[in-house]
């Protein structure tokens, strides 16, 4: 088929109205079928490619190539160059693909695409008829029928205006020093802007139908010395939401991210406290300003310690609200819709536990969807989760970007959702099978201003060493004893970072996560807050595996004291505004649980080092009367804090089965000052590496418990 035959069968069947004609009846005719041989076209083939391409990183040259193989095995290149993703423009400006725009209706150039990509005339007819009745573009017709490959077309249609094109997987998502760059928009048609391999801005649209109109106007709105690539309409949604979730909240609420490091009004006050500091330091004795801080440590030691007895003899019967009577639950068709977001990033060694747990997961499976998020490069997890999956769960890759983080992972896989409720698991959990009926059972009962439930976190292989017997005695005495505490009183509490149930309104009234706070459930947790919302936890619980060596213990617990300081940063900007949302019970439990747990841990060493500067200060009186108050006070915050500790352990142990020895009493100041060394290393990373993610690596105990 030459061009100008092409040419004829594209306007013949681009504008004149034929009598309906269904896909499946082209070519019925015996002797039409016998003289007819469809072009071979191997969708396997191209699959493979493009799966290549975004998921092993091949390169740009190489897949060029490979393509131009197909489209000449399959005759549909009827044109007399290859095809080329990296031959330029003409100019910059483009006025080649103007030119050829202006010369043709979008109708007779889609037409002219489906034909040399194989399709028939008269399946293009009748995808033509099928599209006017769904009301759906011809392209999603046949890309829906299996007709041509998707990626084949765009590529085409590149080819044809003169264009680049770019396979998946070949751009990242903006960065934070690249915000001011925003969507260009003309009519239906966007214009992304994304980062090439060399972090250069490039522009990706993918028109479709009557779009194409819109392109030349588009080209003249771009900056000079523009490039501009055609991609698929899949690829070109993946970029446009991966910006979103990298920007939207540093771009529209920058005060309350993580990705302004310090705003204007906190460089003031350093600035109008530091020559007070200074001052300060040149008129008064240094152990006198030591003194005042170290009261100043020991007053939130004391209000934490105090909390967690608190939670320990103030307990009270079962709340209702959290043990809900699964008897009471609707029919299945009344239920809400659960979507499941699982973040991972090189877990191939979990998979098959994970798929396991969340396959046991008790709810309608009409009812429920399953995300896996997946990093573009992590080709192992890729390959092992496509092998295991269920039916009901889907893997969704989340193009290229930084931060590389979980949140940033999240804000993707929500807008692939569809659930009115949302929950996160990570790698490592296996939740109780009831979970999702007893959390959809509260949300149903609860007032609308719950936004959020906190499942029970439990390590369940506490016997494998003394670190991680520590650590599970840590979480329990934190979700069986001081979280249900402050939840019954509806006190502020900060999120675990999974096993979080999300009411999904309530999320985007929030404005979702942050994708610079690499702890986002901290941070959700206080936003949630300040807009009026409460947090509740449920009475259900996820086994997890704890590290099992102190380098992967250090890494995470690092990674949670700096995401502590980011959200401390950021809602601590506006003191009197917090004060005013939060409300004054939620403000101080918010101080003693996040700035107190910091300022403790960073107030050991000193707290140490001037107790042993004492012995040589001077003999004045004045010395001697903060010495002894100092004294006194380090005797009462050590015992405080020391017994709130035992006692929120003891009780924790005892609910989870654990039998807390003498020694677990013993070693819990060494297991303090392990904590204050990981916080120092956090408040260096939160110095110089605010958004690096320390990965744990999971999979590597043997003693876990099976549900």
């Amino acid at each position: 088929m030459n061009e100008d035959t092409s040419n004829r069968h594209a306007k013949s069947y681009a504008f004149k109205a034929r009598h309906p004609v269904r896909l499946t009846s082209v070519n019925t005719n015996k002797t039409s079928q016998a003289n007819y041989k469809r072009p071979h076209r191997p969708r396997q083939f191209i699959d493979k490619l493009i799966n290549s391409v975004q998921h092993q990183n091949v390169s740009h040259q190489l897949s060029v190539q490979v393509l131009n193989k197909t489209l000449k095995k399959t005759g549909a290149n009827k044109t007399k160059q290859p095809l080329t993703s990296t031959t330029p423009l003409t100019n910059s400006s483009g006025w080649v693909t103007q030119k050829i725009l202006a010369a043709s209706s979008p109708s007779v150039i889609e037409a002219q695409v489906l034909l040399q990509c194989g399709l028939q005339p008269e399946q293009i007819e009748a995808a033509r008829q099928l599209s006017e009745q769904s009301r759906k573009s011809i392209q999603a017709v046949v890309f829906s029928q299996n007709l041509i490959d998707e990626q084949l077309y765009f590529w085409v249609l590149a080819a044809r205006l003169k264009l680049r094109h770019a396979a998946p997987g070949n751009f990242k998502a903006l960065t934070s020093s690249h915000k001011k760059a925003t969507c260009k928009r003309i009519g239906s048609l966007i214009a992304c802007p994304v980062l090439d391999r060399a972090n250069t801005i490039v522009w990706t649209v993918s028109p479709i139908g009557e779009q194409l109109k819109h392109l030349a106007h588009l080209i003249d709105q771009l900056p000079n010395n523009h490039r501009l690539y055609v991609v698929s309409s899949t690829y070109q949604r993946d970029l446009i939401i991966a910006n979103e979730a990298s920007l939207s909240r540093l771009v529209s609420s920058p005060k309350e991210s993580a990705g302004l490091y310090i705003s204007e009004s906190q460089k003031k006050t350093l600035l109008a406290f530091s020559p007070l500091l200074l001052l300060m330091l040149n008129y008064a004795n240094v152990f006198t300003l030591g003194y005042f801080l170290l009261a100043f440590l020991k007053a939130f030691t004391i209000a934490m310690g105090c909390m967690k007895l608190a939670a320990v003899f103030m307990r009270r019967k079962r709340n209702a609200a959290n043990f809900p009577e699964l008897a009471t639950l609707p029919k299945n068709h009344e239920l809400p819709t659960y979507s499941v977001l699982v973040p991972l990033y090189n877990e191939d060694l979990v998979c098959g536990q994970l798929v396991r747990a969340l396959g046991q997961l008790d709810y309608p499976l009409e009812k429920l969807d399953i995300v896996f998020l997946l990093e573009q490069s992590d080709t192992k997890t890729f390959k092992a989760l496509s092998k295991l999956k269920q039916q009901h769960m889907r893997i969704k890759v989340v193009p290229n970007g930084e931060p590389r983080t979980k949140p940033r992972a999240l804000g993707v896989g929500l807008r692939y959702t569809r659930g009115q409720l949302i929950t996160i698991y990570d790698a490592e959990d296996r939740p109780a099978p009831d979970q999702l009926k007893k959390a959809a059972l509260c949300f149903l009962q609860a007032d609308k201003r719950l936004a959020c439930l906190q499942a029970a976190l439990h390590v369940d292989h506490w016997h494998e060493s003394w670190l991680v017997r520590q650590f599970s005695l840590e979480y329990a005495a934190l979700f069986d004893v001081l979280l249900p505490w402050l939840s019954r009183h509806k006190l502020f509490f900060p999120l675990g970072g999974t096993s979080n149930h999300f009411r999904r309104d309530a999320l985007e009234d929030v404005g979702g996560w942050d994708a610079y706070n690499v702890t986002e459930d901290a941070d959700l947790a206080v936003r949630f807050a300040r807009k009026g919302y409460f947090l509740q936890t449920l009475a259900s619980s996820t086994y997890e595996e704890a590290p099992l060596t102190i380098k992967a213990w250090l890494n995470q617990r690092c990674r949670w004291h700096k995401g502590w300081m980011q959200t401390l940063m950021v809602h601590l900007r506006e003191p009197k505004t917090l004060v005013k949302q939060l409300g004054t019970r939620n403000m101080l439990a918010f101080l003693i649980q996040m700035l107190g747990g910091i300022l403790c841990l960073l107030g050991m060493p000193l707290m140490l080092s001037l107790a042993g500067m004492l012995y040589y200060l001077d003999d004045s009186s004045a010395l001697n009367i903060l010495e002894n108050s100092l004294l006194y006070l380090g005797i009462l915050s050590f015992t405080v804090g020391y017994l709130g500790a035992a006692s929120s352990i003891f009780l924790g142990g005892l609910k989870r089965g654990i039998a807390v020895k003498a020694y677990d009493f013993l070693s819990i100041p060494l297991y303090w000052a392990i904590t204050s060394l990981a916080c120092y290393w956090a408040l260096l990373e939160f110095l110089f590496r605010p958004h690096h993610w320390r990965k744990t690596t999971h999979g590597l105990s043997t003693k876990l418990v099976k549900i």
